[in-house]
């Protein structure tokens, strides 16, 4: 599948669950912590694994992402001392 096929859907549902995270009083990390692909979409479930696995630059976003949200949870902690 070419990247971007389906923009509205992934931003659709990553707004959603943000959305949704924020209404049970979440604080945001942040833009950068928010990723919304799709991987392996047609592939079979049993091995869509492989498409992530060959996508070395989703893999990047996604550390990058969960080191966003590490530093505010990080920083979140250390202000609510």
């Amino acid at each position: 599948m070419p990247a971007g096929c389906f923009p509205e859907g992934t931003e659709n549902v990553r707004r959603g669950l943000s959305d949704w995270l924020k209404s049970m009083d979440l604080v945001p990390a942040g833009t950068l912590a928010e990723i919304d692909r799709y991987i392996g979409y047609w592939e079979p479930y049993a091995t869509n694994h492989v498409a992530y696995e060959q996508d070395h630059g989703i893999q990047d976003e996604l550390r990058n992402a969960a080191r966003t949200l590490y530093a505010a949870a990080w920083q979140s902690d250390r202000v609510n001392r």
